[in-house]
């Protein structure tokens, strides 16, 4: 329950979807069944890890770690190189073939495109990599200051007590800590999904570690345990005081509706706020500086809401620049325009006040004055 109800989850809830959330599903299940002894069932989970992205050797040799604490000499050899050597070795090989053989081959490019975000540490991946270790006490200086803090707090920061299965995520709090991408840093938005299967665990095993000497009744620990693990996920939140689900609002129930009106349009571009419950269809796309100046999209439909998220642009903007069209009011509080003029307008503002989309921050929840218009142009 304090997995899905942390504030952590909730912030990956309320953005647009990511391959890496499905670490959060897949993490605890090679954990299970290799606690278990499944080895088929470690497999299919082992691999399906892997397929999720290019990075999934970060929490895979946090997988290892944590069973190599707990389970190291009750393994048998073919334990050990099953459960622990093979899925860091698979992920690596497949880590190396992307960016060696699979994104030359399509872009061109060679490397992580967001391996600017450690520039300070060194111009390429690797040389960032050598930088960070030469200078551990600056890397853990930038981890202590970073967002890290505000990540444990819904845990109480009982994975602390629990440490054996968290010790394999040291280097993705490093990375992310070290980072210079303020998001990232800041462990903001989706970022600590990663993280927090290992976090909720650990946290278990750090309250009944804290509770059994509070009572002789193991039963008794475990509910007490259980009770204040809880009550910190819904308690104690690193932004909003717990899990704070965007409140529901017209905007979002009438995307469904809004959008069936188009339905002989291609695309539709779809503001982030209203893009979760657009649908799968693959002609609706998300607002963004880059898919708003692609000249592909001239003319397309947009799908706004003065009144939802609109990072990566600033949601002032986006009000200021739609209300004015806002004329006739149909209830829903969205707006659908297709003025050149307009979009170009917003392209501008958000060039001019935002350089880099990359070390914004959504904006906070606000509440929103009513009484907004709608209308169709």
């Amino acid at each position: 329950i304090a997995f899905i109800l942390n504030d952590n989850t909730a912030r990956a809830l309320n953005y647009g979807f990511h391959p890496e959330v499905l670490y959060a599903w897949l993490v605890p299940w090679m954990l299970d069944a290799a606690l278990r002894g499944q080895r088929r069932v470690f497999v299919v989970a082992m691999l399906s890890c892997v397929l999720v992205k290019e990075d999934a050797l970060l929490p895979i040799f946090a997988v290892s770690v944590a069973l190599a604490l707990h389970r190291w000499t009750a393994m048998t050899w073919a334990e050990r190189r099953l459960f622990l050597f093979w899925p860091p070795a698979i992920a690596f090989a497949n880590l190396h073939l992307y960016y060696n053989y699979v994104v030359p081959m399509l872009t061109g490019a060679k490397g992580p495109s967001y391996a600017h975000f450690w520039a300070n540490w060194g111009d390429t991946p690797e040389l960032a990599l050598l930088g960070m270790l030469g200078h551990p006490w600056q890397v853990t200086a930038a981890v202590f200051t970073s967002g890290i803090g505000r990540v444990l707090m819904p845990f109480l920061f009982l994975p602390l007590v629990g440490w054996r299965f968290v010790l394999g995520i040291v280097p993705i709090v490093a990375l992310f800590g070290s980072s210079t991408n303020a998001q990232l840093r800041d462990f903001g938005i989706y970022y600590p999904i990663v993280i927090v299967p290992f976090l909720a665990i650990a946290t278990t095993v750090g309250g009944l570690t804290a509770a059994r000497p509070l009572t002789r009744s193991e039963g008794r620990a475990q509910v007490l345990a259980a009770v204040v693990i809880v009550l910190g996920s819904l308690l104690v939140g690193s932004w909003h005081r717990g899990y704070s689900l965007r409140p529901w609002k017209l905007e979002i129930a009438a995307v469904r509706e809004s959008l069936a009106a188009f339905s002989g349009e291609g695309t539709i571009l779809v503001q982030s706020g209203l893009f979760p419950h657009a649908g799968y269809e693959s002609r609706f796309k998300l607002l963004t500086p880059e898919t708003l100046s692609d000249p592909l999209n001239q003319g397309v439909p947009l799908l706004l809401a003065p009144r939802a998220g609109a990072y990566p642009f600033q949601r002032a903007d986006v009000a200021e620049l739609v209300l004015p069209k806002a004329a006739r009011c149909t209830g829903n509080g969205i707006v659908v325009i297709k003025n050149s003029h307009l979009t170009k307008a917003l392209l501008d503002r958000v060039l001019l006040n935002v350089p880099d989309p990359d070390v914004v921050k959504p904006p906070e929840l606000q509440e929103f004055e009513p009484g907004l218009t709608s209308r169709t142009d």
